[in-house]
């Protein structure tokens, strides 16, 4: 039984294979519970698809989104979208309500026992999203259509081929094309594709691997990926019966695109399989009924190429005037976000003590190395292993063809990743509490025999810990930072105001006067990183005692 905001008791039963009976008192709780049961066995492949479709994908996995999350806003269904469920028959409206409500319920239900949750909520530490009736109109999808078809045809068009396009995509029924004499197709290429063409928009995930012919015969089938329906007549059938038998040619390896239910109610008997996170069933069969459904490549799309004023790119030419382009505002929010607002805040003291520091240092590592492999041309890659930081810093500041056809967008995306990748950095090496966060518990200085590695000259000569340090590689407090091990390897030699030794003193001694050798002793000091300060820290000994220093000091 369901006891949650249902307007009556629903009763729930599933067989020993896992199909599922709801039975309601009415076309509300019936979806209600068919809500319910989804989220309850599909919530991870719901909570995906319906973040896809909302444009909210960055805000779970980054920077690298954030286009997919754009196009998606940009193709939402922008009217009134309460006059477009008014228009709706109120029991249909009813049953969409009423599964809306039953996804919520049980998200709600996981939101006061998290342990519940898909463990998938937990690695990638995100919560499932609620839900709105409006979302069931709003979303769009830019996968819809052929438009990549209409850019091969005027290519073919502009090679005066364009009959051969009856090999590839014939339509059915047949009919002629007609080239407006307005059109240039020879400058028609897969850049006028804008936001449509898949290629500039990440997937979800990584690519998933289907079980599929080799790639050779795939391509030969591709437009032979229909579904494929036919019916038997009651003469033809054992049972003196029709049936329909539907073939949906759905790809495996995936999420599993059907959820099978039955629902009961008044007016209602039917039992099949539906879309996760659509309300109702695709496939199936009534009490007195079946239908089915199938896919085809059709022509149903149509490219237009609007051509922008000169000087004033928000403005286009239709039916002979220039009009305005509509402008919508949206904010997209972006996991990563953290680290932008902590460095937004930090006063750029490399400090021991600085978490956004620590930050700033693991950002420009991966700045660094994204820039390079962005950069520098695949046949010097082996030759130029890193890229100066202050030319690297000049063509940030002013982006420009070397970065791509968008300079500004790639420069964008590039700060975004590296602020993503630096967060994730400092949460492995700091922990997951920022405030927790100090440089200076992995920058940290290690002096040791420049003959070290020899067990006999490092027993004789034990390593010398400096401790925490302020400074990075860019500062005066220069030294290098092993982000693999999180510690300091680079020695410093000793250092003060005077330009020479005293007589009797060994290189890398201070040279301050209260560390000067005296008859009866002699000492020596080490370089003790302290911020963005150097004290001298003398060593007494009843002999002489030297530290050593690296060839390059």
């Amino acid at each position: 039984m369901l006891g949650f905001p249902a307007r009556a008791p629903i009763e729930v039963i599933e067989d020993e294979l896992g199909i599922l009976d709801v039975r309601a008192a009415s076309l509300h709780d019936a979806f209600f519970g068919q809500g319910y049961l989804v989220a309850r066995d599909r919530l991870f492949q719901n909570d995906m698809e319906h973040r896809r479709d909302r444009g909210r994908m960055a805000e779970a996995f980054g920077p690298r989104f954030v286009a997919a999350d754009r196009a998606a806003r940009l193709f939402h269904y922008r009217g009134d979208i309460d006059a477009e469920l008014a228009a709706l028959p109120p029991d249909v409206l009813e049953c969409a309500r009423g599964y809306v409500a039953g996804v919520n319920a049980r998200i709600d239900e996981l939101a006061a026992d998290p342990a519940q949750l898909p463990l998938e909520y937990g690695i990638l530490g995100i919560v499932p999203l609620h839900w709105d009736v409006r979302d069931l109109v709003q979303g769009r999808g830019t996968g819809m259509g052929d438009t990549d078809d209409e850019i091969r045809r005027a290519q073919l068009a502009a090679r005066g081929l364009l009959y051969a396009d009856q090999l590839i995509a014939p339509l059915r029924p047949a009919r002629s094309f007609t080239v407006p004499d307005v059109l240039d197709v020879a400058s028609v290429s897969e850049a006028d594709l804008g936001l449509l063409d898949p290629a500039t928009r990440p997937t979800p995930f990584d690519v998933v691997q289907e079980a599929m012919l080799d790639p050779e015969q795939r391509g030969i089938d591709r437009f032979a990926l229909g579904s494929n329906a036919w019916t038997i007549a009651p003469s033809r059938s054992a049972t003196g019966r029709p049936i329909l038998t539907n073939g949906p040619h759905l790809g495996i390896g995936r999420f599993s695109p059907r959820h099978m239910v039955h629902l009961i109610a008044p007016g209602l008997d039917v039992i099949g399989a539906g879309g996760p996170g659509q309300p109702g069933i695709i496939q199936g069969h009534a009490d007195r009924f079946a239908f089915g459904r199938t896919n085809f490549h059709i022509d149903q799309t149509d490219l237009f190429i609007l051509r922008t004023k000169e000087g004033d790119p928000d403005r286009y030419w239709h039916k002979g005037a220039w009009k305005p382009f509509e402008i919508f505002e949206d904010e997209i929010a972006v996991k990563g976000a953290p680290a932008a607002a902590l460095l937004r805040r930090w006063d750029c003291g490399i400090e021991a003590d600085s978490a956004a520091a620590l930050l700033f240092e693991m950002v420009m590592l991966a700045l660094s190395s994204d820039f390079r492999d962005g950069i520098v041309p695949e046949g010097a890659k082996d030759l130029i292993p890193s890229v100066n930081l202050s030319e690297m810093l000049r063509i940030l500041a002013a982006p420009d063809r070397r970065l791509g056809d968008d300079p500004m967008a790639a420069r964008d995306a590039m700060i975004d990743r590296a602020l993503v990748a630096g967060w994730n950095r400092a949460v492995v090496l700091g922990g997951p509490d920022p405030k927790r966060w100090k440089w200076g518990d992995f920058h940290r200085v290690t002096i040791a025999h420049p003959l070290a590695s020899n067990p006999a000259i490092a027993a004789a000569f034990p390593r010398i810990e400096g401790g925490r340090s302020g400074g990075d590689g860019t500062t005066p407090m220069a030294r290098g930072f092993n982000a693999r091990r999180g510690s300091m390897y680079r020695m410093a030699r000793a250092s003060c105001s005077s330009p020479t030794s005293a007589p009797g003193t060994t290189a890398g001694s201070c040279c301050c006067p209260a560390s000067r050798p005296t008859r009866a002793r002699r000492a020596t000091a080490t370089f003790i990183p302290n911020g963005s300060r150097a004290t001298c820290s003398r060593f007494g000994s009843a002999r002489r005692r030297s530290i050593a220093t690296p060839p390059n000091g």
